[in-house]
């Protein structure tokens, strides 16, 4: 089987056709119960803002055309939740321009002969290596179809009557061969002429027949949006070997994680010591002292599903002793402590997992390290 991916990462039609003037720059920030009512309301008032702009511009003069302004481009910005701010919030920066409307007996704008462009990055596959032309007609053809739909899109009819004809192309081509497959992505701006026929739209056979398939292109920013954490982890250790010492704590905790996989987090709380008895039960004692802690994390995986984050945490802990049920005096001292935390990870909303835990505590003889306990926390 022949496939066609196409992936458009921008596309923007030419001027001419439009009579576009402008651009109209505006932007704004806002700030709601969730992100997307965030866009939402800095949406419009950047919109606003850009309609203000293009009246003062244009209605000021007695221009005897009439024009509107349409949106060109469009840029979100995610704003979490601070210190300052309760609430996560968007920032929309926006392009308009101002399209001429012509009157009903305005006589029609000539479009034969003219040149239209169309800017994207298409990839097309194809079976046999010898087939790399066939497989640059099939992207010059999907081209022509996607300028045909955007020209049309406020006149469905507009363009009856004419075809698009390929009249070049500029930018970066590459051909990767695999076996006798070929692979053709061209990333750049294609030139397409207007040409008038009595037979109507023309829209030119593809080189190669198959499976056809369209995907849009992610715009790739380079990083992901930043994840803010408030968590809470029960850390009870209540086994271990007959006499030996055990901590428990319990803890609230803020992180920030960049790129859904680097992250820090610092967490404070209370921790308490206990002993294990013959049943191997930890009775803890009924006094508790503070504890604080900042440390590093990495997530293993990638997933918005479910991860595994390893954490290395030095934790301060308050100044205390006391002597334990079977006479044995404890001691409180800082030390090192590393986590394995398998939890679900939504990007927005609660998620809940198990996390490992070791207090590295070399100073202590007949110590069991490693506890574990629930984990629960609100990722935005």
């Amino acid at each position: 089987m022949r496939s066609l991916l196409i992936a458009l990462s921008a596309l923007a039609i030419s001027p001419g056709l439009l009579a576009e003037e402008g651009p109209f720059d505006a932007s704004a920030s806002a700030r709601a119960a969730t992100v997307a009512q965030a866009c939402d309301d800095a949406f419009k008032q950047a919109e606003a803002k850009a309609l203000a702009d293009f009246e003062a511009a244009f209605l000021s003069e007695n221009r005897p055309q009439a024009r509107r302004i349409e949106l060109r481009e469009r840029t979100d910005e995610r704003l979490p939740a601070d210190a300052l701010n309760a609430q996560p919030g968007c920032r929309v920066e926006g392009r308009w321009a101002a399209i001429a409307v012509a009157s009903d007996d305005a006589e029609p704008e000539p479009l034969n002969g003219r040149i239209e462009t169309i800017d994207g990055e298409y990839s097309s596959e194809c079976s046999a290596a010898d087939e790399a032309a066939a497989c640059k007609r099939r992207i010059e053809t999907q081209a022509a179809s996607d300028l045909r739909t955007l020209l049309q899109a406020d006149d469905p009819q507009r363009l009856n009557g004419y075809r698009l004809a390929f009249d070049g192309f500029e930018g970066d081509q590459a051909f990767t061969y695999k076996g006798e497959r070929v692979s053709v992505t061209m990333n750049g701006l294609f030139y397409f002429r207007l040409d008038q026929s009595e037979f109507g739209p023309i829209t030119p056979a593809p080189g190669t027949q198959g499976d056809l398939r369209i995907e849009r292109k992610e715009k790739d920013n380079g990083y992901d949006d930043l994840d803010v954490t408030v968590f809470y982890v029960w850390d009870g250790n209540n086994a271990a070997d007959p006499n030996d010492l055990a901590l428990s704590t319990n803890r609230w905790g803020l992180g920030l994680w960049v790129n859904n996989r680097l992250g820090v987090s610092a967490f404070w709380g209370e921790e308490r010591p206990g002993i294990a008895n013959d049943n191997h039960y930890v009775r803890n004692d009924d006094s508790r002292y503070g504890v604080f802690g900042i440390g590093l994390g990495y997530r293993l995986f990638d997933s918005r599903d479910m991860t595994v984050e390893n954490s290395l945490y030095y934790v301060d802990t308050e100044p205390f002793d006391v002597t334990l049920d079977n006479g044995r005096v404890y001691e409180t001292q800082d030390y090192i402590q590393t986590n394995i935390n398998i939890k679900t990870n939504s990007s927005f909303g609660p998620n809940v997992g198990w996390m490992f835990t070791w207090k590295l505590r070399p100073d202590l003889s007949d110590y069991n390290a490693l506890s574990g306990g629930w984990y629960v926390e609100w990722q935005f």
